[in-house]
């Protein structure tokens, strides 16, 4: 049986003084990290278009490395933290 699984981070919560973190990449890596651990076939997710959802919500703890070192604000740099996320696809 395969499994295909869309999740998108959809709550109000998310929503925080005007940030809209829906597509925050850290938050939407977090979300793929747990999409791998269900072991989920195929993952689909929308592109990440900005950083800092964490810090923003002020949830979680996260290194403030993540953000200098691992990632910048490109779609592209945040596509590749998602993948990381990932395992790097070899899950």
């Amino acid at each position: 049986m395969v499994c295909f699984l869309w999740c998108y981070l959809r709550n109000s919560d998310f929503k925080h003084k005007g940030t809209d973190n829906h597509v925050a990449g850290d938050l939407t890596g977090q979300a793929s990290h747990l999409r791998v651990l269900i072991e989920a076939d195929i993952i689909k997710q929308k592109q990440a278009q900005t950083n800092g959802g964490f810090t923003s919500l002020k949830f979680g703890k996260t290194h403030d490395k993540v953000y200098s070192d691992l990632t910048s604000d490109h779609s592209i740099d945040l596509t590749r933290y998602q993948v990381a996320n990932c395992y790097m696809g070899r899950a």
